[in-house]
């Protein structure tokens, strides 16, 4: 998250770092990313890490994994309440098989 907008006018802005701002470690302020800025987008400097089409791709390949993983949870439930809604009417001899 960022919670600080770096720009070329804030004193300690270092254009030659990577331009994503960081939380420390305990969660109380930040600073900018230690890291060399090697790719540009947008007329700022990232690192691989923050680089924003880098984190967008891994957002959306993490978003899509688990939308897959529900889709077989809401499946599994569907199965289940089908059984459930089939099986409501018989008696537990039918549900057993037993014709005795």
């Amino acid at each position: 998250m960022i919670y600080k907008k770096l720009d070329k006018y804030d004193r300690d802005f270092d254009e030659e770092r990577c331009a994503k701002y960081v939380t420390n470690q305990n969660g109380w302020g930040g600073h900018q990313c230690l890291r060399e800025g090697k790719l540009e987008y947008k007329g700022h400097l990232y690192c691989k890490q923050h680089y924003p089409p880098n984190v967008e791709a891994k957002r959306k390949a993490k978003a899509d994994k688990y939308a897959e993983r529900w889709a077989k949870v809401d499946a599994a439930d569907e199965r289940r309440r089908l059984e459930v809604e089939y099986c409501s009417g018989l008696t537990d001899e039918e549900l057993r098989g037993d014709t005795r």
